[in-house]
């Protein structure tokens, strides 16, 4: 038996975040399926009471499967999580009973930490994307996939805006692409965001994203997918992109990932073919945001990074998709050393160059006299008297 107080009040919430029209059709079912999990916590007893309860939500989710009989992933009990403390607020604010509960109590509904194995972040690597490229492919099937792995690597454009991006949309410069993500045009982007990002330079990916390029606009219209729809038969079958408006994006949204499957079982066979191994194709995303930090020098060129993937921010890019494994971790660590002795200057290497090599066997208070005097005498020469 489930508290209908409870039930009544949960879909309060969701209405007043539906009431907000910053949530898709997509979230709110998925935000009604966490009330189907609290309902099932707290069964008779309110939700008022929560703080009371002798079993919290974390260890409730830690100890129970879900509707498939499978134990919940850590990623969706901290969402779950998360989505149970902005709850607690707003009730906090908005109905009667909950204004005893302490902000303390609500923070402190976070995912148990378990004791786990180390777990390497994985991405596609340059080597592996251009040893994949170097591929030559028996077909249009094999070719398209090979383009959009390059293309998502260079890009970093999330999976399904790239399913829905027009061909009128993107503009080759050199070997820079320009892309509009205009979800009017009907790309499927998060959020129903817009932005106009552009890709690295990399002149061995950038030639098979060409060729696609210039096969696809010969066969296609301009506002029909970029990842051109093949028949059975293996040939072009375009379909035109619809642009999306605010009473079909969500059934855009739905339809958008549909070549996933296959693009993903086509991604297995490529990747077999050329020694390399198979990651989703989330990773191509994971690896481009790699690529760009690891050059990036500056605050400035970390930001443009980051909105280039469209972030908000590089808060997202650094904790989500800037993660280290283990072996960049040791590569950077090993890489200090602290075997020089302290205040000493470091010996001058021996090199062709003859006056080098006469201060090379100087101690430090020598070599910092010479510099005094050499100093002195270049301040006479420009200031004669």
């Amino acid at each position: 038996m489930v508290s209908r107080d409870n039930y009544k009040i949960l879909q309060e919430y969701i209405q007043y975040l539906k009431n907000k029209g910053n949530c898709s059709k997509a979230t709110l079912n998925l935000y009604t399926s966490y009330n189907s999990i609290l309902l099932e916590w707290t069964g008779e007893k309110l939700l008022k009471t929560a703080p009371s309860f002798e079993e919290s939500l974390p260890k409730y989710l830690s100890e129970h499967n879900n509707q498939n009989g499978i134990p919940y992933s850590s990623s969706y009990v901290k969402a779950m999580c998360a989505y149970t403390r902005r709850f607690f607020y707003w009730a906090r604010d908005h109905c009667k009973g909950y204004n005893n509960i302490t902000a303390e109590w609500i923070d402190s509904i976070i995912p148990h930490k378990n004791i786990d194995e180390v777990k390497e972040i994985v991405y596609y690597t340059l080597d592996e994307v251009k040893k994949i490229c170097a591929l030559e492919p028996e077909n249009l099937c094999e070719q398209r996939t090979i383009a959009a792995l390059a293309f998502l690597l260079l890009s970093g454009m999330r999976i399904a805006a790239f399913f829905t991006l027009p061909i009128n949309n993107i503009r080759f410069d050199g070997n820079i692409i320009f892309i509009r993500q205009s979800p009017k045009d009907g790309v499927c982007t998060k959020n129903n965001k817009a932005a106009n990002t552009s890709t690295f330079k990399c002149p061995a990916l950038m030639k098979v994203v060409r060729e696609w390029d210039d096969l696809v606009r010969t066969q296609c219209p301009g506002n029909s997918s970029w990842y051109a729809r093949l028949d059975q038969n293996g040939n072009f079958d375009p379909r035109e992109i619809t642009p999306m408006t605010v009473e079909n994006a969500d059934d855009l949204k739905a339809k958008a990932r549909n070549p996933y499957k296959n693009f993903c079982s086509d991604l297995k066979k490529i990747c077999k073919k050329a020694g390399v191994e198979y990651k989703s194709p989330h990773k191509a995303r994971y690896g481009h945001i790699h690529l760009g930090m690891s050059k990036a020098r500056t605050a400035e060129e970390r930001k443009a990074v980051s909105l280039n993937v469209m972030h908000s921010g590089t808060g997202i890019t650094d904790e989500i998709y800037m993660r280290m494994n283990s072996h960049q971790v040791s590569g950077i660590i090993s890489g200090f050393s602290f075997d020089e002795p302290e205040n000493e200057l470091p010996q001058i290497a021996e090199t062709k160059n003859p006056l080098l090599n006469a201060f090379s066997g100087l101690d430090s208070d020598t070599l910092l006299k010479m510099s005094q005097i050499l100093a002195s005498a270049a301040a006479s020469q420009s200031n004669p008297s």
